[in-house]
């Protein structure tokens, strides 16, 4: 990978799971699975880990709070990292606890609001992976694979559909991944 250990890539996300075809009344929560943060340090329920050489800024071990770019005030999510050779990183952003119901998603597409301050090839962006609240993963895929590179020094919404993130393994068993039981999203180095 061309990339690899010359630069650091910065992206300020907000993530929605959102519906191609609209329907009459929305429920925001079952829409939203991250809209802004308390103005903090970092986001609660988020969890990262890097292993040397790669890099990735944590505040507090969680994902960082950007309060100088966002797409719904007060502030973004700041994924800041270098992907060096035979290091790795992860982020993972939880779903909001819901006490006493277990919410479900609407949708059929993540949609993703990215920000970056320079120009982001689909190769240099992170991949990204599902997991719902039994547990049961889906595969990686790139974030930038099906919208190409972005901008640098603007809001891009891309959407990927649901229906990309296939079952992690193929399998006898009935497990298969839930979009609408989505407990989390990570965003993992890619090489």
């Amino acid at each position: 990978h061309r990339s690899l250990g010359r630069r650091w890539g910065v992206l300020t996300v907000m993530l929605l799971i959102v519906a191609e075809v609209a329907h009459g009344e929305v429920v925001y929560d079952r829409h939203v699975f991250f809209d802004n943060s308390l103005p903090d340090r970092s986001y609660y329920q988020s969890q990262g880990m890097v292993v040397a050489p790669s890099k990735l800024e944590l505040g507090d071990g969680k994902f960082p709070v950007d309060g100088s770019h966002f797409v719904s005030p007060p502030n973004g999510l700041r994924l800041k990292w270098k992907s060096a050779s035979g290091g790795e990183w992860r982020m993972k952003l939880k779903s909001m606890a819901r006490y006493g119901r277990n919410l479900e998603f609407e949708g059929d597409t993540l949609s993703v609001w990215c920000f970056s301050e320079k120009p982001m090839s689909p190769d240099e962006s992170p991949r990204i992976n599902l997991q719902d609240r039994g547990g049961t993963g889906s595969g990686t895929t790139t974030l930038l694979a099906s919208h190409g590179p972005l901008p640098g020094g603007k809001w891009v919404r891309v959407n990927i559909p649901l229906s990309s993130f296939k079952n992690l393994y193929p399998s006898t068993e009935d497990l298969k991944f839930d979009s609408h039981k989505l407990e989390s999203i990570w965003f993992v180095q890619g090489l």
